[in-house]
C-alpha cells in the first residue's frame, strides 16, 4: 500500500534482519508474487 500510495523509499530493520530468510522477507515487502 506505501508504495502504490508513492512512497521511494521503504525502512525495514527487524522486518528483514529479524527474519530466518532475509530474501524472502524482501520480496514480501516489494510485493513480489502478490498480483
Amino acid at each position: 500500500r506505501c508504495i502504490a500510495a508513492g512512497a521511494d523509499v521503504l525502512v525495514a530493520g527487524t522486518a528483514v534482519f529479524g527474519a530466518p530468510d532475509y530474501a524472502q522477507a524482501i520480496r514480501a515487502l516489494r510485493g513480489e508474487g502478490m498480483d
